[in-house]
């Protein structure tokens, strides 16, 4: 039996793992390992009846302390020591500093047993990381790292979605588009030519399933020049680049269907596309084209219900296609090797992921893949340089789920913000209250960022119960009334971003697309059309299916919809309007500046007498990472708006608990941390020859 104190700090309904044989089972390490991982790494292992007592452990407190290890690279290989596994391989450990400025690392290798293994053996003085972008907030890191290694591309969703770039040796942000509009238009996979001297990037018009994608291309030599579109595919596909040619003639690009996907290359000249191939749907495809641009490396999966991914090579003009690598574990795509003489490889077959080279010559493959630096994620690669370094970007999760408690007539604390949640801390976010107040719902990255858990708690009790789905992804939810199942949306594994109406465990498709609201009934779904150029909002009962247009023109920015009907919309960042329920121009409630812009949500309160938003508290000038958001209350009846206490990192969504005084969000948030590993060994082959 546990103690009393542990009886009392015991996670609500988990049974604990009794003894160091279910723990270690349970980390799938040996005893020995555990044990150590225990002394040295803060392995949060309880004891009965005090020091000397038998051991056990709850499961979730080990992943949490996991997930606190995998925020850097190589974070749990770091504590296992080849010696410890005198029958296994030796693998190479990457351990990474805990300054974040700018520390530079040495991967030891072991020695190769015999008979030879995949296992790589490097020279000299090994593999090493760099961190380059210590804290990148609010980006989004799917862009590239120039030829020589100086700038890297980002899209800035603290600026609406720009795409902008950053000088690594100086710091400096720069953004490059002007017209990004905060989740309806924004820029999307961008890649930095061979030249250094020009970027291709998607640009989104409309919502982020549908209505228009646009490859589009600017200079980097004169940040004055307006981008030009190169092409769109012109029939709601979404076109992403993947690669610049050598010569700097042609992209390369993946268009992504509801059915099928298409690799295509695209002249920068005149938009001339010529389709290289079409496969079957995969997720998050990739392709990388070879150095001397013959060849083109590409991830896809075998079918929909087979996820994991192989690598193939197509020759540039279609003559012929080789598979590089199959396995059954997941194998992405990360780029060639300078020379193009190897492929790198993010796979999970090792049981983690971790980074693997394949040696190749004529384009086909010769010998093993070869494991370079294991458990390391590099999925979210950034490219290679010249120098065969390759950049990669880490999340590094901070975020807690708050509840406070406010006047929201004296905007004054009633009770100071506390944790909501006190399990997993650091990975829970988009709390919702039910409609009688009982209880709240909440997304929980136990599993990871991309296998997120919809959790059910109980305010009373502290009780929790997970709610099983079907979806690949889940972005948030509404909770509607009258017993109607959860709105949970997000992305099912037919590739479709939505609203999902969640029963028994299996989400139905109900809306596509994004920016929606619930009304304050419960009972509807407003929503957005599809089309870019349509402004109109539409609201869909979810008893019967049925659907009406909401008469008014209310921009392209997030809304929120009032008891009487009227609309509340966010313009342009620096406008809160007010439409009245018959249609009409909106009236300005509240204008500010750009340096004190609004959050992405303007909700309201449940008497409906209030708006609320947050705001940027203090000035940034050019760093749109910096500065803290403040929670205002915006009267309805003109009355000026007012400040309230509640202070934080994040401008996101907010939730009103029905007796309009708790309110949950999320604190802290997430960045990314952007980081080099360099001397990777693309010299085995020749090693190998003497």
């Amino acid at each position: 039996m546990t103690n009393r104190d542990d009886q009392q700090n015991q996670p609500a309904g988990e049974a604990p793992l009794q003894s160091w044989k279910e723990i270690a089972d349970y980390l799938e390490r040996d005893i020995r390992t555990a044990q150590r991982w225990e002394e040295s790494g803060g392995l949060p292992v309880r004891r009965h009846g005090g020091s000397a007592g038998s051991v056990y452990a709850y499961p979730s407190e080990i992943q949490s302390w996991r997930a606190s290890r995998e925020t850097k690279p190589g974070g749990e290989a770091a504590l296992t020591s080849a010696r410890e596994q005198p029958r296994r391989l030796l693998i190479p450990t990457l351990a990474i500093a805990g300054a974040v400025g700018g520390a530079l690392l040495v991967i030891g290798f072991g020695p190769v047993l015999n008979p030879p293994s995949p296992i790589a053996q490097a020279a000299g003085d090994g593999v090493r990381t760099e961190l380059v972008w210590p804290q990148a907030k609010g980006i989004s890191p799917e862009g590239s790292v120039s030829p020589d290694g100086k700038f890297v591309t980002y899209v800035d969703w603290f600026d609406g979605g720009n795409l902008a770039i950053r000088n690594l040796e100086t710091g400096e942000n720069r953004r490059l588009t002007q017209t990004a509009d905060n989740g309806s238009v924004f820029a999307n996979n961008s890649r930095i030519s061979a030249a250094g001297d020009r970027v291709a990037y998607s640009w989104f018009l409309g919502s982020p399933d549908a209505a228009t994608t646009e490859l589009r291309l600017m200079s980097l030599g004169d940040y004055t020049e307006q981008p030009r579109t190169i092409w769109s595919p012109g029939d709601g596909s979404h076109a992403s680049v993947q690669d610049w040619f050598p010569d700097g003639d042609r992209v390369l690009a993946i268009v992504q269907k509801s059915s099928d996907h298409q690799i295509v290359t695209v002249s920068v000249t005149d938009g001339d596309v010529r389709q290289i191939r079409s496969i079957a749907w995969t997720d998050d495809p990739r392709a990388r084209i070879s150095p001397d641009g013959r060849y083109i490396a590409y991830s896809r999966s075998a079918s929909r219900d087979e996820p994991a991914k192989d690598i193939y090579v197509v020759a540039v003009d279609g003559s012929s296609e080789a598979a590089i690598v199959q396995h059954a574990a997941n194998d992405e795509l990360v780029g060639w090797s300078p020379k193009g003489d190897y492929l790198v490889i993010n796979s999970d077959r090792g049981g983690q992921p971790g980074l693997w080279i394949q040696p190749l010559e004529d384009a086909a493959p010769v010998g093993q893949l070869q494991l370079i630096v294991p458990n390391v994620d590099v999925a979210a690669g950034m490219g290679l340089t010249k120098d065969g370094s390759l950049y990669y970007s880490v999340r590094v999760s901070q975020q807690r789920l708050k509840l406070a408690e406010i006047d929201l007539q004296t905007g004054k604390f009633l009770a100071e913000p506390k944790n909501a949640v006190e399990r997993f801390v650091g990975h829970n976010s988009r709390g919702t209250f039910s409609p009688d107040g009982e209880e709240f719902a909440y997304l929980s990255e136990r599993e990871g960022r991309r296998n997120r858990a919809i959790v059910v708690r109980t305010l009373a009790t502290g009780e929790e119960r997970i709610v099983p789905h079907d979806l690949k992804y889940v972005l948030g939810m509404f909770w509607p009334t009258g017993g109607h199942s959860l709105i949970v949306g997000g992305r099912d594994d037919r590739d479709r971003y939505g609203q999902f109406s969640l029963t028994n465990g299996h989400a139905d498709l109900i809306l596509q697309g994004g920016n929606r609201d619930l009304s304050p009934d419960g009972a509807r779904l407003l929503y957005r059309s599809r089309q870019p150029e349509d402004r109109s909002i539409f609201s869909y009962r979810l008893a019967d299916g049925s659907v009406e247009r909401v008469p008014g023109d209310f921009g392209t920015g997030q809304f929120s919809a009032l008891a009487d009907g009227r609309i509340a919309t966010i313009r342009n960042r620096t406008e809160i309007l007010l439409h009245p329920a018959a249609g009409g121009e909106g009236k300005i409630l509240w204008r500010t500046d750009e340096d004190h812009q609004f959050g992405r949500q303007v909700a309201r309160t449940p008497d409906g007498k209030a708006l609320v938003v947050l705001r940027r508290d203090s000035d940034t000038g050019a760093d749109t990472s910096a500065g803290m958001w403040r929670f205002w209350v915006v009267p309805v009846d003109g009355e000026p708006p007012y400040p309230t206490e509640l202070l934080h990192e994040r401008y996101g969504r907010v939730n009103i608990h029905p007796d309009g005084k708790h309110i949950l969000y999320a604190h802290g948030g997430s960045f990314f941390q952007m980081w080099a590993m360099r001397n990777l060994p693309f010299d085995l082959q020749e090693r190998a020859r003497q």
